[in-house]
């Protein structure tokens, strides 16, 4: 218990030297007497959006879970300054040190406890993780964002580096808190979608290249984000799914209409698909004969419609994304156009493919605890 905090204090440390995000840490103690007395605030239940009680953990398996952008000028999550949102160009300066680390509060991620905001969390804990409902237990923390109109003006490089320094030191303490206090040595899924599919990505880009992490992760959900080509071969311990039943690899996905003009700011050039209807990589098209339903909710949260057969898929290999033909984009908008262009369905990565999202989420775990019992019997 001692060594992990110490661990998760050094590493945050590391990530961000300016943000010491942590509890009952007095300025005269000693090092070690300091990583003695850290308090992770994962340890208080309300910064966390899912967190079942330990009866409740009926599961085999967890899901982590990070729910996509939130964060607005209105909901007072971190909004980048205004001189940060530069050019959107791939080759744009990285912002200074300086400007990235100016006005981080010391000792807190920034959550708020806006009625509105934790509505839409709720919102999407219950119609995204809610499709690993029927397999795993859903652990999802609070964590710092930032605004999605300024991070998506920026170019891949800066965008990296800022969500790096801003996001992802609360995603890791939550992660390891979960590791060492709530997961209990079960397997687990990562899930995500949009930025927070980016966080989770950062994520095992730093942390899973060890093999204890490794061997215990079932399968890591990123829709909504591009896990690219590059991505493999600048941290080879990730994989990138071929099938309906590999383990311990990514699977991501963004969904576009058959006609889309303009850049879509969350596919990369070198982006890799697999196709949510059948969980293959090539240019097949699949019937909506095979979609197992979409899913559609209300406001709080709740089911509304589900609706089988609901669109094809096919992978468009140059645009790097997941064609649904069947639905009329004038009903899937995103800010008037104004974010993402028209025939972008980027808030449906998950609605349109909800019943088959749910059916191989089971089968990946199933396959998972096969394997792993395989493993155990070959031991004895």
């Amino acid at each position: 218990m001692q060594r992990r905090l110490m661990i998760i204090g050094i590493l945050l440390f590391s990530m961000s030297a300016s943000s010491c995000f942590f509890l009952s840490q007095q300025p005269d103690q000693t090092t070690d007497q300091a990583a003695e007395e850290v308090v992770s605030i994962y340890s208080q239940k309300e910064n966390w959006a899912s967190l079942p009680q330990q009866a409740e953990r009926t599961r085999a398996v967890d899901v982590f879970y990070l729910y996509p952008t939130v964060a607005s000028a209105d909901d007072g999550y971190e909004v980048i300054p205004e001189e940060e949102s530069v050019d959107s160009s791939a080759e744009e300066p990285v912002p200074d040190e300086t400007s990235l680390d100016e006005e981080i509060p010391a000792r807190t991620y920034g959550f708020i406890k806006d009625d509105a905001v934790l509505q839409k969390i709720d919102y999407y804990v219950h119609s995204q993780a809610g499709a690993f409902s029927g397999t795993a237990n859903i652990f999802s923390p609070h964590y710092r964002q930032l605004g999605a109109a300024a991070v998506l003006a920026l170019g891949t490089s800066a965008r990296e580096e800022i969500m790096k320094k801003r996001v992802l030191p609360s995603v890791s303490e939550a992660f390891l808190y979960y590791l060492e206090e709530l997961n209990e040595g079960r397997p687990f899924i990562l899930a995500g979608h949009s930025q927070g599919s980016h966080a989770l990505l950062l994520l095992m880009e730093e942390l899973f290249s060890d093999p204890e992490l490794q061997k215990n992760l079932v399968a890591a959900y990123l829709p909504g984000y591009s896990v690219t080509e590059q991505d493999l071969i600048d941290y080879p311990h990730l994989r990138f799914a071929a099938g309906e039943d590999d383990t311990g690899v990514i699977i991501s996905w963004n969904t576009e209409g058959e006609y889309v003009q303009g850049n879509n700011p969350v596919v990369l050039s070198d982006a890799l698909v697999i196709n949510p209807l059948n969980w293959k990589t090539d240019d097949e098209f699949v019937s909506r004969i095979k979609n197992r339903g979409a899913v559609f909710f209300d406001q709080t949260g709740e089911e509304v419609i589900r609706i089988d057969r609901f669109t094809s898929a096919q992978i468009d290999p140059e645009r790097r994304v997941v064609r649904a033909y069947e639905p009329d984009p004038r009903f899937y908008l995103i800010g008037e156009g104004l974010l993402f262009p028209r025939g972008v369905y980027h808030l449906q990565d998950y609605t349109f493919f909800y019943g088959n999202i749910a059916h191989n989420a089971s089968v990946r775990t199933q396959a998972f605890l096969d394997q792993q019992r395989a493993e155990e019997s070959s031991l004895r």
